[in-house]
């Protein structure tokens, strides 16, 4: 990569990394992304990213293109700045008072922080799935409804009922749950209840998903469903997952970037990441030297 190119950072890589290479990267001033950051024709291109919490940099300069119907998994040790980036992808960030944005993120060309951009309809072409299940004290058909409803996406209850039909079975969840419509939602296992909040996120017809370590709380054959979901979403969207599971992030992305202490260390197709990364800090990482 081109040492000029805006945003990036430099790190050890595999034939130049000491000892201790998580001391050497701090020690390094000018930084590069290893790998693959950039795309020819991108959904979402951030550049330059920096995230301020008060005085505190939490995300230092960061530049990453994110594909058409892809899956980025972003791996990296608590407090890397994952979550930070994700949020930043839908300004959710904008909720915390103290946080402050730099740089640019475009969607399809326009950039979302401009001050004429409405960040209600973003959020509905960018939804996001959270950690813990958020189902809302409704009926299941009320949850997958309540998003339609207030964006005016059905003109009459016969579309609303297609709707509500097709995300639930788009979540992979229509057949456990279509002769109770109308039962209360806080009455499902943890894990239907998120492939619920993933159905009312579908519900509002969004290009981008964003899921901040969906299957945390799930037991193994929930994450199984989950992540097959995920498998078979990717077909039509494009989608940003978090996750501390190496495993997970293997078997769902088709490109990984990896996160330390603020920086983006190196992303590019996931089986190379896993295979023969090119930065000592992901290999360390990947292999559970690095925590």
């Amino acid at each position: 990569m081109d040492n000029n190119t805006p945003g990036t950072s430099s790190f050890p890589t595999i034939s130049s990394a000491g000892d201790d290479p998580g001391l050497e990267m701090l020690q390094h001033n000018d930084r590069q992304t290893c790998g693959t950051p950039f795309l020819d024709d991108p959904l979402i291109s951030c550049r330059e990213i920096e995230v301020f919490y008060g005085e505190q940099c939490a995300l230092h300069k960061m530049s990453l293109d994110i594909g058409h119907r892809e899956v980025l998994a972003i791996i990296g040790p608590s407090g890397c700045g994952k979550s930070t980036f994700l949020r930043c992808l839908n300004r959710m960030n904008d909720s915390i008072e103290e946080c402050t944005v730099q740089g640019e993120i475009t969607l399809d060309g326009v950039n979302i922080y401009d001050k004429n951009v409405d960040v209600v309809p973003l959020r509905t072409r960018v939804g996001m799935v959270f950690q813990k299940p958020n189902p809302f004290p409704k009926s299941i058909y009320d949850n997958i409804a309540y998003g339609p409803r207030i964006h005016g996406l059905a003109a009459s209850r016969s579309e609303l009922d297609e709707i509500v039909t097709s995300s639930l079975q788009n979540a992979g969840l229509w057949d456990e749950v279509k002769d109770r419509l109308t039962s209360t939602a806080m009455a499902l296992s943890s894990g239907q209840q998120q492939r619920l909040c993933i159905a009312r996120t579908l519900a509002v017809e969004p290009e981008v998903i964003l899921m901040d370590e969906p299957c945390s709380g799930l037991d193994p054959i929930a994450t199984t469903k989950v992540e097959t979901l995920i498998n078979n979403l990717s077909e039509c969207y494009s989608i940003i997952l978090v996750t501390h599971a190496i495993e997970q992030a293997s078997r769902v992305s088709q490109r990984t970037a990896f996160f330390h202490q603020g920086f983006l260390v190196e992303v590019g197709p996931t089986a190379r990441i896993f295979t023969t990364p090119e930065s000592r800090l992901t290999e360390n990482y990947i292999t559970a030297r690095l925590t």
